[in-house]
């Protein structure tokens, strides 16, 4: 993570204006683009779920628990940060997200929530909120349709202190990040336990990009910010399949959204 951090500040490079105070602006804004289009790609709430509305135990009311989690291709965060440090292999983004799913079966209406907790090591942080709702409004005993929409919301930062000549900087790099979309998606659902599904939609991601910094040369500090704003639209298309296992769920899914693709897995239990 330190290497991440530093590669960040290196990269986000300072240009000194005058004493007391700089800009940080010798970043480019396709680059800030491709950069958060990944990430905004990795951050799509997904449930890893069919058509079919969730539970098959009781009688009115379904739940689900569980954790999703997979990786992202991210190639141009692999080349940047293979130019800092050309020892890294990091060549995906991370993506996880505990989710809950409780469906009132005889309207077909589901209602999904993710969530990470506020987390902190190392000088970084991530905190993600999600929600979504899905109507599965054909429900047939082979085959089910439905409508979803899907809402989600990230925070991640990094702080790190590097060495200078005459002294230190420290350097903050957060993206606040919230995709949103709405999809069809279309099922099966063979002898109970086999649940293919594909769907496609829109996806829409923003993310504002905050770099600051404070350089301490000897007596003089030196304080700069900069807010970068980027927001991307693209097709979105998914294809998974849920395995049934009486009170387990296990899921896969592949999805392709942003310019770049996902694999994401889940483990739950089903009610």
């Amino acid at each position: 993570m330190k290497t991440f951090i530093t590669f960040l500040f290196i990269t986000f490079s300072l240009n000194l204006v005058h004493a007391g105070s700089f800009t940080i602006d010798n970043i480019d804004q396709a680059e800030i683009d491709a950069l958060t289009k990944e990430l905004g790609a990795d951050w799509v709430f997904t449930t890893v779920s069919s058509a079919k509305a969730t539970g098959d135990l009781l009688p009115m009311v379904g739940v689900e628990i569980g954790v999703v989690a997979g990786a992202t291709s991210a190639p141009k965060w692999a080349q940047l940060i293979k130019e800092e440090d050309p020892t890294t292999d990091l060549d995906k983004l991370p993506h996880l997200n505990f989710i809950s799913t409780v469906s009132f079966r005889p309207i077909g209406l589901t209602v999904e929530l993710g969530i990470i907790p506020e987390t902190s090591k190392d000088g970084a942080s991530i905190k993600n909120t999600a929600i979504g709702a899905k109507w599965t409004f054909l429900d047939n005993i082979l085959y089910q349709v439905a409508a979803r929409v899907h809402f989600n919301s990230n925070e991640l930062s990094f702080v790190d202190t590097t060495t200078v000549a005459g002294g230190n900087a420290v350097g903050s790099t957060s993206f606040d990040t919230n995709t949103y979309g709405a999809q069809v998606i279309i099922g099966g659902d063979f002898f109970g336990i086999i649940e293919p599904y594909a769907g496609l939609g829109l996806i829409k991601s923003s993310t504002d990009t905050n770099l600051s910094a404070n350089v301490t040369v000897t007596d003089v500090s030196l304080v700069g910010s900069r807010a970068i704003k980027s927001s991307h639209t693209s097709a979105h298309f998914m294809a998974g399949v849920v395995f049934d296992l009486f009170i387990v769920n296990l899921g896969v899914e592949y999805m392709n959204a942003l310019g770049t693709s996902r694999i994401a897995g889940k483990f739950s239990f089903n009610l």
